[in-house]
């Protein structure tokens, strides 16, 4: 039970106000802020494509790490995930099975990669 001698309901009604964790930096160190937006992301393989066994978003958003955001199988083969983000553009692919990095198929703005592929931009409005 709190310490504090606040109410365990009083805690559970400001659960999504008092803390959300977000990766900052590439070494996993956590900072805390309310959410400002989210970003629901989603993943379907095409018809030539067997489904990964794992699929991941990495991004500006989280200093490109294919090991922190994974996106969840439905049961429909469409893979989701959902970010809270901070206002701001974001640039990410999509990592199949650690390996793959492919960018999303309907993100409606990309820029170039400096590996000459496409990445895909996320727009978050605040």
């Amino acid at each position: 039970y709190p310490a504090d001698g606040a109410s365990a309901e009083a805690l559970l009604a400001n659960a999504d106000k008092s803390l959300v964790a977000t990766k900052s930096d590439r070494s996993r160190n956590l900072r805390t802020h309310e959410p400002v937006a989210f970003a629901d992301l989603s993943w379907a393989s095409p018809s030539w494509r067997s489904q990964p066994a794992r699929l991941a978003i990495a991004g500006d958003f989280n200093g490109w790490d294919p090991d922190l955001d994974f996106l969840a199988a439905g049961g429909d083969g469409k893979w989701n995930l959902r970010l809270h983000l901070e206002p701001g553009r974001y640039a990410y692919k999509f990592v199949l099975d650690g390996r793959d990095w492919e960018p999303d198929s309907r993100s409606q703005e990309s820029a170039p990669d400096g590996f000459g592929g496409v990445n895909s931009i996320l727009h978050i409005r605040g």
